[in-house]
């Protein structure tokens, strides 16, 4: 089938990610990508939610990284990478 932006059909993206999705609903799994952190979190309640969960270091460190940030998938990852860097050093003398 071919991949058409208007039916938000997921060419090979979706496929790689879930291989064991039956065809018919591939389709069903949209990506949206914003310019940076700060337009993802005025069209994201979801992603808002979660920024707000984190502590407020964390939350500062993201913004900072801003430019970086375009999906709720890029901020959970970063979000991620920097709460480790914390419990790393948190650890150390």
């Amino acid at each position: 089938m071919a991949c058409k932006v208007a039916r938000r059909f997921l060419c090979g993206i979706a496929l790689g990610i879930f291989p064991d999705m039956p065809a018919y609903t591939v389709h069903e799994v949209i990506f949206v990508a914003f310019s940076n952190l700060q337009t993802l979190l005025r069209q994201s309640s979801s992603s808002r939610q979660f920024l707000l969960s984190l502590p407020v270091g964390i939350q500062l460190r993201l913004h900072e990284r801003s430019q970086f940030i375009h999906t709720q998938q890029e901020l959970r990852r970063h979000a991620a990478f920097l709460q480790q860097v914390q419990r790393l050093y948190s650890v150390l003398p």
